[in-house]
């Protein structure tokens, strides 16, 4: 695609579904925990909230580009789901019917911010190695391996 950047990085936190200012807290984390991103998103899991916080999030969800996706389900089948190690751990059929059960419903759509060249040496750290990563693959023109890691705040 011309003019189309070659990559897009997309920071996603995902949060058991939060009511009242557990949802703005969630919200907020996720738009602090996505400025090294192109674009940030609140995968919110249980069941849809009320009207009111469902429209606070669009809100906020258009005033700061954050994305926000509700994947619904019964309270009573998210306590049965398997845990996060048991999921990365799941093959491709494992996955497939785990989101079967879950009915994604679009609060609001993030918004593309374009990354500074320096982003990876400004942030440091584990941010800064994941860019030097990806900088790297781009050269060599193939996927490297990269030691994957959860941070839970």
């Amino acid at each position: 695609m011309i003019g189309a950047p070659m990559m897009g990085i997309r920071s996603v936190c995902v949060a058991r579904m939060p009511g009242g200012e557990d949802g703005r807290r969630e919200f907020f984390r996720t738009l602090a925990t996505s400025r090294w991103a192109q674009c940030g998103e609140l995968v919110i899991v249980g069941e849809l909230p009320d009207d009111s916080e469902c429209a606070a999030l669009r809100g906020l969800a258009a005033e700061f580009g954050v994305g926000v996706l509700c994947l619904e389900i019964a309270d009573e089948r998210l306590g049965e789901l398997p845990g996060a190690e048991e999921i990365f751990k799941a093959g491709d059929e494992e996955c497939a019917a785990l989101l079967a059960e879950l009915t994604p419903v679009r609060l609001a759509a993030g918004r593309l911010k374009t990354l500074e060249a320096d982003t990876g040496e400004t942030l440091g750290g584990e941010f800064g190695a994941l860019f030097d990563w990806l900088a790297a693959c781009l050269e060599r023109g193939s996927v490297e391996e990269y030691e994957f890691r959860v941070s839970c705040y």
